[in-house]
């Protein structure tokens, strides 16, 4: 461990003591574990956060110095890549599908910049607790940490390229207006909301079957193209595609950021509904495999 995040760990949880963790303290957390309840559980991960969120931010910086170190332009790139593709998928399937190219572009761009947020957190977060062998196996940090600092991560890499949805939007779509960029940050929460348990569970997943990851790959190619991120939200409307569209959360996280920017309108009570339903859900499911594999982490390294 570098010494400065040993510092972190020790200025985040002073009593962390660096040694080691044996059976029979594993024995005793997961004994711990077993007496709280669902409600406590969330209360003692949202206290770890908290108590470890120096380490945590400083991970996730660390993540972004090295995914520029080198680079000329460094963070310029969160605006250009999303634009390049934009601009091939906008060029090819615009032509395709017979769309204008004036109003197509923003709604891709925004899916693109959308997707590769929800993505990342899906199959990005993969080896977020393979890669901290190092720290778990000499602190007993909470598990939820790792995931969480790719999260952050990503959710800066988003916020930086939202700035060229809203360039683009502002210049092509023509309802538009700044009166709508307030419901910017509520729908940003929203599929932070909804993107952290999926980390934490992809994490997971992989430390205990590390097969995981080339699954989740092909999984995640697929629900690309079951949502509408560069395909036309009106071809989900066809029987079919209608109902699975209908509780399909990224289908609703789409309308949820294209109503307000593209559109001038209010996002609908069901699309803000299913993703708050489905992000409860996951948060449920993430709290109780976290619960299960913390106690038993060191075994998978």
């Amino acid at each position: 461990m570098a010494r400065a995040e040993q510092a972190l760990v020790l200025r985040s949880e002073p009593s962390v003591r660096v040694s080691l963790i044996t059976d029979e303290q594993a024995s005793m957390h997961r004994a711990n574990l077993g007496d709280r309840h669902v409600l406590g559980e969330v209360g003692h991960y949202l206290s770890e956060c908290w108590r470890y969120r120096h380490l945590m931010l400083h991970l996730a910086n660390s993540d972004l110095r090295t995914r520029f170190r080198g680079s000329y332009i460094g963070a310029v790139w969160l605006l250009i890549n999303p634009l390049i593709l934009t601009a091939i998928l906008t060029i090819v399937f615009g032509s395709i599908f017979g769309q204008p190219l004036g109003e197509y572009a923003p709604y891709v761009l925004l899916g693109v910049v959308l997707w590769e947020f929800i993505a990342g957190a899906i199959g990005g977060s993969t080896q977020s607790i393979i890669n901290a062998e190092g720290h778990l196996k000499q602190s007993r940090i909470p598990l939820v940490i790792f995931p969480l600092r790719t999260l952050l991560f990503l959710l800066f890499c988003f916020i930086i390229s939202s700035v060229s949805v809203f360039a683009v939007a502002g210049s092509t779509a023509e309802k538009f207006s700044l009166i709508t960029l307030p419901w910017f940050l509520p729908a940003t929460v929203l599929v932070a909301f909804f993107c952290a348990p999926l980390a934490i569970l992809s994490s997971i997943a992989n430390m205990r079957y590390r097969d995981y990851q080339n699954v989740i790959t092909h999984l995640i190619t697929v629900l690309y193209f079951l949502s509408p991120i560069f395909i036309a939200r009106k071809d989900f409307e066809r029987p079919g595609l209608k109902e699975f569209s209908a509780y399909n959360p990224i289908t609703q996280l789409c309308d949820i950021f294209r109503d307000p920017i593209l559109y001038g309108t209010v996002p609908s009570s069901h699309a803000v509904l299913i993703v708050l339903a489905w992000s409860l859900a996951l948060w449920v499911l993430a709290v109780a495999v976290l619960t299960h594999s913390e106690p038993d982490t060191i075994y998978y390294f």
